[in-house]
């Protein structure tokens, strides 16, 4: 039994040091977010990318702040967009008011970067 215990603990040990954190030099607030280092729930990278360029799950959203404007961005962080599989979730109850901000935040970074094409952003499929 005491070896069993023993073995648990190491796997448990060794499973929680691979939760990793940020790289080095990450630390703009919406970079965290969207990257899911402050809440998994709310990782955005998973659906839309690193570079934003969209995925499997998700559309480009590179330049979407440019191109939707803020108050759009926004509601669609907020509330979510789209019906059925292909549904955004909201995110209101997963962020709050100012970490929603800090998101598109570093979105805008994106808006003068484009190189992917901005007119398949956020399009409802």
């Amino acid at each position: 039994m005491p070896m069993r215990i023993g073995s648990f603990s190491l796997l448990a040990l060794w499973l929680l040091a691979c939760e990793s954190g940020p790289p080095p030099g990450m630390t703009d607030p919406g970079e965290l977010i969207y990257f899911g280092y402050v809440n998994k729930q709310a990782q955005c990278s998973r659906c839309h990318g690193d570079e934003g360029q969209g995925g499997m799950f998700g559309p480009q959203i590179r330049g979407a702040v440019k191109k939707l404007g803020v108050d759009s961005v926004r509601a669609i962080i907020a509330h979510g967009r789209g019906e059925g599989d292909k549904r955004m979730p909201g995110m209101a109850k997963e962020l709050t008011p100012s970490q929603i901000e800090q998101v598109i935040g570093f979105l805008r970074r994106w808006d003068n970067t484009s190189s992917v094409d901005s007119s398949v952003i956020y399009k409802d499929h």
